[in-house]
């Protein structure tokens, strides 16, 4: 269920005899992507008509009280560079565990959705920045800031309007920079309008803990006979 590393070491022959030491090994291997420390924007959903939802994911070890610690979701129309709308969140996040916020007139029962948080103020359109902000601190931005696009932001075949925008595996952690620009096609997969079947829950690459090694079997293979190329004083071995 892992990587399986080989590992060759040269043993120098000492003096004539026949016996080896290794001593102070040290194996590096490819680590662990490690989970963000703070919370991110799982998913994205620009759909039809009121169909608006945003999924907010938990990638820490601890749960997470949204409105202890100031959570908020804010949405920048048409360029501004001030929020039109601020939605207070208010609830808790366990571990891996995600927060899905949705326009109260979302198509709850025709997608099939369930939000934990409903909100009347006003939503978000494909050319509006989406801000995901702790104690008035920028965590995750979706879009750019002070910009309106024609047609929402664009990348390969994904778009912030009238699609479904999914945070690819591969990424563990928000992007704060809500000044930069911004291809959705980067960090996100891309679904058609309305597509819903993925909120409620994320799977990430990251890991919270490092994962326990062990070796659980040994293979020592002679190589060359002391004297062959390609040194005169050494035998190999190879383990895995």
């Amino acid at each position: 269920t892992g990587t399986m590393l080989y590992i060759q070491f040269e043993a120098t022959n000492d003096g004539g005899t026949e016996a080896f030491a290794f001593d102070n090994i040290v194996i590096e291997g490819i680590l662990p992507i490690e989970c963000s420390d703070d919370l991110f924007i799982s998913e994205y959903m620009e759909g039809s008509s009121n169909n608006k939802c945003i999924e907010i994911y938990n990638p820490t070890s601890e749960t997470v009280d949204l409105a202890a610690q100031a959570y908020t979701l804010d949405f920048y129309f048409n360029g501004s560079e001030s929020a039109g709308t601020s939605i207070e969140l208010d609830g808790t996040i366990v571990p891996g565990g995600v927060w899905v916020v949705c326009d109260n007139d979302t198509d709850f029962a025709g997608l099939g959705i369930t939000a934990d948080q409903e909100s009347t103020s006003g939503f978000f359109s494909g050319d509006d920045a989406v801000v995901l902000a702790a104690d008035g601190v920028e965590i995750d931005v979706i879009g750019q800031i002070g910009v309106r696009p024609s047609g929402g932001w664009t990348g390969g075949d994904a778009s912030t309007q009238n699609q479904t925008l999914r945070r690819k595996e591969s990424i563990t952690s928000g992007d704060p920079n809500g000044g930069d620009a911004f291809d959705p096609s980067v960090e996100w997969d891309n679904f058609a309008q309305n597509t819903a079947d993925g909120f409620g829950e994320h799977t990430t690459a990251c890991v919270d803990d490092e994962p326990d090694c062990s070796i659980t079997n040994v293979v020592i293979t002679e190589g060359p006979e002391c004297g062959d190329p390609p040194n005169d004083d050494a035998s190999f071995f190879t383990l895995s």
